[in-house]
């Protein structure tokens, strides 16, 4: 009798004790888990940058139209957004606003400056190859591409300088044109080498700015410059 006793108390203890470490409530937390898409190195990233840039060479054909050195450039704004296939490629879309003034050799005297300003709304598409370790960062990378934009507002600005023969002073006047010469939608192929924030870029013109009324000659087709992203880290 007294063995039963101790049996049954075993079997009651073990009963308790299983019961005790048994799972109530199961939930796998890796189902309620977001992975995140949108970041600098996620499936998506979007983003703004700034660039400047110089352009460089002489026109062609017409000495005419000869370029002054050094003095040519380019602005942009604009905003990318990435399409990352995986770890090494990636598309990236541009869309942008770019101001670019040309620069020519003034032919007469009088003339301080004469140049050609073109205000712009560009399109662009750039294979992206990423390079290094990066984590959920821009990294460093290279970008081949093209893009393309329109001339929405085009004029040529001519500041002359006026001295009057009975008085000892000067008199400046800028005088506008809208030129018909010129060709609005150009497209380019683009380069660019980014390291994070900074990205040194080169884009060659691939189309004719200048239209047969210029008389064969066309403007400089090499532009270099900087770029900052905005957006990346």
């Amino acid at each position: 009798m007294k063995k039963l006793s101790i049996v049954l108390t075993l079997l009651t203890s073990f009963s308790f004790a299983s019961f005790a470490q048994s799972t109530m409530l199961e939930q796998d937390v890796n189902q309620d888990t977001i992975i995140e898409k949108k970041g600098p190195n996620r499936l998506y990233f979007t983003s703004s940058y700034i660039s400047a840039g110089s352009i460089f060479g002489n026109s062609t054909a017409d000495s005419s139209v000869e370029m002054a050195t050094a003095k040519s450039w380019e602005f942009k704004f604009g905003f990318s957004f990435k399409i990352r296939a995986n770890n090494f490629y990636s598309v990236v879309l541009n869309t942008d606003y770019s101001r670019q003034a040309f620069f020519y050799e003034p032919q007469k005297e009088d003339v301080k400056y004469d140049k050609l300003i073109m205000n712009n709304l560009g399109l662009g598409v750039m294979n992206r190859f990423n390079f290094g370790k990066r984590g959920n960062r821009v990294g460093n990378y290279l970008e081949v591409g093209a893009s393309g934009q329109y001339g929405y507002m085009v004029r040529e600005k001519i500041l002359t300088e006026k001295h009057d023969k009975d008085a000892e002073y000067k008199s400046l006047k800028a005088s506008f044109n809208s030129p018909n010469y010129v060709n609005r939608f150009n497209y380019y192929g683009d380069v660019r080498l980014g390291f994070g924030h900074y990205i040194v870029y080169g884009r060659y013109l691939l189309s004719d700015i200048l239209n047969d009324k210029a008389n064969g000659a066309q403007l400089p087709a090499l532009t270099v410059g900087l770029m900052y992203d905005i957006g990346a880290k």
